[in-house]
Formats: structure tokens, sequence, C-alpha cells
């Protein structure tokens, strides 16, 4: 429990009983936020631009910066090799250190609600929804760090600490070692949180400010010797602002999100399903059928599959248990479908969903659909007027502030904000849940100063709730989460396979090219793919060439940097170099250096779809100097490795 300046920290009886019930409370929410992720984890093609870098630093020995270009996700792709070498050449590690970093941002969320709010149950939701919101596990680092970091500045408010400052700070320095601008985030949200305490004392607001800065620089400092002596910070730097620059360039960050009303329809809610069930009879006659579908008021029989399996669905008059009882021990019913048997209950014939739609007075007459790009769309705004508003209501209160609300509210505010103009660029959808931590404090914040305001408030909370459940589909995770928790054990014996299966490609189009790279190159070669493909390297398990792993949006295109993938290359062995046919101009045009290098250092072997089930052509080349061991048997292409 934080103790504000110039009270005692003696808590009393009831005191210490609180802090059980939100220690236990807390542990709960980050175990179940925990196995959730873990149970409805999807990689996606951005996360292995973090796992096979991971790989390269594991099983070669190389560094970010220094050995290939980054965006400046050091300490991302160090945690992703340091779990590699400790659970092997699978993704069972990457899949625990994500969900780890999950549940402690949902315990981090918990505690700023609690802090801010005084409420436990509302600290529970806001970690709930939190958890609900997150939908790409490879920014697991985002979700921890953002309410961490404003857990150490909120820690800071309450105590004054110096400690507590320098805390701060190194929590600034380790979440930007995992992505740069996170520390920027954290540390502009740490100075404001300064500013605001010690504003009518500025001495001593110099003094902490230079303190803070301070205490980052000595943090980072070894980070920062580290990467002199390992290719040079200027050069480190230099990649980290191109990468900033090209991603900002094509993503227009500047650019607001639109299409909020997309595909959004407002229709009369149609009645609900009959109540319907499927049985299988054993061999008997129609007329035998007839009668016994009478019995158990069947009507509409409609025939499943081949007639000859005798499983016809039926609308059923009749759903009491007893009938269903009935029904299900028939002697002439070899089987049922739809019906719970342990409860003798017909399974919900809607999505859950529409169920609770519904139960909701007045809207539940009404059938709502909104696509969650622009439910994303609107997301983004609600997150805007959210900050805005916590701001306002600062500024409009003139009531005492001896806990330091003030401060705490503002640095949320300003976090958001920042994330908001930085991070939550088109597309929202897959940024929202990355950045949720601080808007969704400031919300609950909001919704608990509202307390007099019952029914605007609640209209308020289920039209936002609704909102992020449709842009981040929480219907899905949850479907997910429970079709997947009985079989746990085997996906977990799934994600321990070596090399990984390719069933778990997130474009299992390239599944074709990941079987060739496996037969026909060496263990020690190197793979350059001219497209954004960094899940190639890691399933094929060879490591990218040229210190590229992945190419697009123009990123390291300037010559300088061709020059240095051309350098890189010509020291390696890259057998085989794979392009899209579709876009050879593009590439060209965008990489003329590396273009130029391809054409007079390796020969175009075809233009073939790898069994692309869409028929997208890839473009082949093979290194001139490079004599092949054979012909591929499925793709009949140069192989070169010794087929097995």
């Amino acid at each position: 429990m934080i103790t504000p300046v110039g009270t005692s920290p003696r808590r009393s009886g009831r005191e210490g009983r609180v802090d059980l019930r939100v220690a236990v409370t807390a542990s709960l929410t980050g175990a179940l936020a925990l196995v959730f992720s873990f149970v409805t984890y999807v990689f996606s093609d951005d996360h292995f631009g973090r796992i096979s870098p991971g790989r390269q630093i594991s099983r070669y020995g190389e560094l970010p910066f220094r050995d290939f270009f980054d965006p400046g996700y050091f300490l991302t792709e160090l945690s992703s090799a340091a779990m590699q070498r400790l659970f092997g050449d699978n993704l069972v590690g990457e899949m625990i250190l994500t969900s780890s970093f999950v549940a402690a941002g949902a315990v981090a969320i918990l505690l700023l609600v609690r802090r801010a709010t005084g409420s436990l149950p509302l600290a529970v939701v806001t970690a709930v929804a939190a958890v609900l919101s997150f939908r790409r596990p490879y920014d697991y680092d985002k979700f921890l760090f953002y309410p961490l970091g404003l857990l150490a500045c909120w820690r800071y408010i309450d105590t004054r600490s110096v400690r507590d400052l320098a805390l701060a700070a190194a929590v600034a320095v380790v979440a930007g070692l995992f992505r740069y601008d996170n520390g920027l985030f954290i540390g502009a949200s740490a100075v404001v949180a300064v500013a605001v305490v010690h504003l009518r004392d500025r001495p001593l607001l110099v003094r902490r400010l230079a303190l803070l800065a301070g205490a980052a620089a000595i943090f980072a400092a070894p980070y920062a010797l580290f990467l002199q002596m390992n290719g040079g910070l200027e050069d480190a730097l230099d990649q980290m602002a191109t990468y900033a620059r090209h991603e900002g360039a094509r993503t227009n960050v500047a650019r607001l999100p639109s299409g909020i009303l997309r595909e959004f329809r407002i229709a009369p809610m149609p009645p609900p399903p009959p109540e319907r069930v499927q049985v299988r009879w054993a061999p008997v006659d129609d007329q035998a059928r007839a009668a016994l579908e009478s019995r158990y008021t069947l009507h509409g029989g409609v025939v499943h599959g081949d007639p000859a399996d005798r499983i016809r669905e039926y609308e059923i008059g009749n759903p009491s248990p007893d009938n269903l009882r009935a029904l299900v021990n028939d002697a002439a019913v070899v089987d049922t479908g739809m019906i719970d048997r342990s409860r003798l209950t017909l399974l919900p014939q809607e999505s859950r969903r529409l169920r609770v739609w519904r139960l909701i007075p007045f809207l539940g007459r009404f059938s709502l659909s909104w696509s969650s790009e622009g439910a994303a769309a609107a997301s983004y705004y609600i997150v805007l007027v959210t900050a805005l508003a916590a701001i306002g209501l600062l500024v409009r209160s003139r009531s005492a502030d001896p806990q330091g609300d003030r401060a705490r509210i503002l640095s949320a505010a300003a976090f958001t904000l920042l994330t908001l103009a930085l991070v939550m660029r088109e597309p929202v959808i897959a940024r929202i849940g990355g950045v949720i931590g601080p808007p969704a404090v400031l919300a609950a914040w909001l919704w608990h100063r509202s307390i007099r305001l019952r029914l605007t408030r609640a209209v308020v909370a289920v039209s936002v709730l609704a909102t992020l459940a449709i842009a981040t589909d929480w219907e899905w995770g949850i479907r997910r989460f429970e079709r997947r928790i009985p079989i746990i054990e085997t996906l977990a014996a799934s994600s321990l396979e070596v090399p990984p299966p390719t069933s778990e490609l997130p474009k299992p189009k390239v599944a074709g090219i990941v079987e060739y790279l496996r037969r026909c190159t060496r263990p020690d070669d190197r793979v350059y793919a001219g497209w954004f493909i960094p899940e190639l390297y890691y399933f094929s398990q060879r490591a990218f060439a040229g210190g590229m792993a992945e190419t697009f949006g123009g990123h390291w295109s300037d010559t300088g940097h061709q020059r240095r993938i051309v350098s890189k290359m010509e020291s390696e062995s890259v057998p085989v170099a794979i392009l899209l046919s579709a876009g050879l101009d593009d590439f060209h045009q965008t990489y003329p250096v590396l273009g130029d290098y391809l054409s007079a250092r390796y020969d175009e072997a075809g233009s073939l779809t790898f069994g692309d089930p869409d028929g997208t052509l890839y473009t082949l080349l093979t290194q001139r100097s490079r004599v092949p061991t054979g012909t591929d048997p499925v793709f009949s292409v140069p192989c070169f490795a010794a087929q097995p």
C-alpha cells in the first residue's frame, strides 16, 4: 500500500485485510490473463519480425545494429533469443514470455485503477476488458510497460522520494530497450508527473527533473557503451531514426482515422431462431420415423450429410427435460446433437453476444451491425475524448489535492495523448490493444468520478465497451478460448515441435517455399526474400541474408544501407533469393543497388507458385557461382543440398 507523504505507514487491521484482498485478486487476475493469452495465442507475421532476429542472435551469435538492421527492438529480440536458448528452437518459449508480460500488464492496470478509484471490482473489470482487447501478442512490451511506467510515476507522486524517481527512470530505460519509443512515452509521463507535483517549488522542480534525466542517462550508459563497442552508437541511432522516418511516411502517422460509420446498420431484431435438435435414427421405415417425430414434437426435418447416415435436423416444439430425456434414450435414436445431455437442455442457437444483446432494454429490440474497422476508428476518438475530458475535469476542479490526484491523472492523460499521436495510426485495429493501458485507466477514473450521473454513465459504459468489443473482436477470443482450453496439452506439445509445423505459419500460402528451403538449402545457408515475410526464416530454419529480416516500406533503401546489404551478402552463403514476380519493378526501383547486385550474381531459375493456393508467382534466383546438387523433386528447380 502506498502511503502519502505526511501520514503514518502503520495500517489498521481493516487496511491489512484490504491489502490482502487486493493481492489475492491481482494474483488471480494475472493467472487468468496468463492462461487466456497462452490458449488464444495467434502468431502474426509482424511477430516474426522479432522472433527471426532472435533466432539469428541465438543460433549465429549476431547482434542487432551491428550484424543486422534493427528498428530499436534490442531487448525484445534478445528476450526472444533467450527463450529460444532456454526452450529450444521452438515457439513455446515465445508464448510463455509474451503471456507472462500480458499477465503482468493486466495486474499493473488493475493496480492503477484501484489506486485511482479505490474500487477493486472496477479495477478487475478494466483489466479484463484490456486483456480481451489485446489481440496482437507481438505488442506485449507495450501492454506491460505502458501501465508499469505509469505505476512507477504514480509511486513517485505518492512518495516524492529520490529512490522512486530513479525507479521511474529505470523503468523508462528498460522499456526503451524493448522498443525505443516506449522509453520516450514513459519519460514524458514522468516529466509531467514531476512538473505537476513540484510546480510551486521551481528550484526543487529543476533539481528533480535534472535527477530524472541523470538517472536515465546512468541507467542507459551500459547500453550505449555496448552499442559503441559493437557497431557504434551513431550507427544504431541512425538505424532507429531511419526506420522511424520511413515508417511514419508509410503509415501516414499524421492522418486521422476515418470511416467510423463504415458498414454500420440498424434493423429490427429478428426473432430468436427456432429451437432445434439433430437426430441420427436407427434403421426404421418412414412410417415409424414419422410416428416418433410426432411423439417428440419434431417437425421441419432436414437431411444432413449423406442420406445413408440417417441424420436429420428438426425444430422441436417441446424442449422440456422430460421430452429430451425420452428422445435421447429412445431405442430408435442412435445419437443426438445440439443437446446438452448432462443438463437435458438445448444448446444455444445464437451466439452469446446476441443472447446478451436481447436482454438490454430498448436496444435489444434492434439489430446493430458494425465493421471492426469502423469501431476501431471510433475507438480512436473515444480515447481522444477520454484524455481531453480527464484534463478538462481536473482544470474545472477547485478542490484540494493532497493525494496528488491531479498529477496522476495528468501524467496518464499525457501518456495517452502521446501514444494516440504516435502509435495509434492506421490501421487502428492493429494498435489499440497494445496501448490500451493508460486510456483504460483514465476511462475508469472518469466513470468513477461520474457517480451522480448513474444512467448516463451506464449508457456510456455500455457504448464504449461494445465499441471496443467490436473493434477487437472479444467474441472471437472467447470462442477460441472455449474451443482450445480442453486441448491445452496438445497445443503445448505442438508449440514444442522442432522445426515448427507449417500449420502455425501466419501465411500458410508460403508453406511450399518453407519446405523447398528445408529440402534444398543447407542449415548454414542464408536466404534473401524481397518482401515482408520474416516468418519464412524461422520456419525454414535458415538465417536471413544481408542483415535484412524483412523488406518492405522502403526501409533500409538509402544508398548507404543498400551497399551495406550487398557487402554483407558477398561474405555469406546465399544460394537462393526469392522475389515477388508481380513486384519486381517496384523492388528494383526502391532498391536499385541491391537489385543490380542480384542481377549480376544470380540467375533466374523460374517463376512459380511453390504451391501457393492463391496462384501468387514467385521468382526464384539462384547464385551463379553455386553449383546445384540436384533438382527439387517437387518443384523441379535447382537444389543446393543433398536430398534425404
